[in-house]
């Protein structure tokens, strides 16, 4: 698991949780007995969604997308881009 500080953010309708710089939040849905997960960037815009997810599996995908970018931006592919 990560190091990162988890911070929880209650509202009138869901539960935020703020993690590095997204927002994972469990919707519920009165259409769906099971609450949908979701990752979204601090803007709102939902990027990632899981309806049978957990917190920690979106705090997992957070932390892949980190380490997806540092391996993009530590490769050649990224530093021909400035050539």
């Amino acid at each position: 698991m990560t190091t990162f500080k988890l911070e929880k953010k209650e509202n009138s309708l869901n539960i935020e949780w703020h993690y590095r710089d997204f927002i994972i939040e469990n919707k519920v849905s009165y259409m769906n007995t099971y609450p949908i997960w979701v990752v979204k960037f601090s803007n709102g815009k939902e990027i990632y969604s899981n309806g049978n997810g957990t917190r920690k599996e979106m705090i997992e995908w957070v932390d892949g997308y980190y380490q997806d970018m540092n391996e993009f931006v530590n490769s050649n592919e990224f530093n021909e881009i400035g050539e």
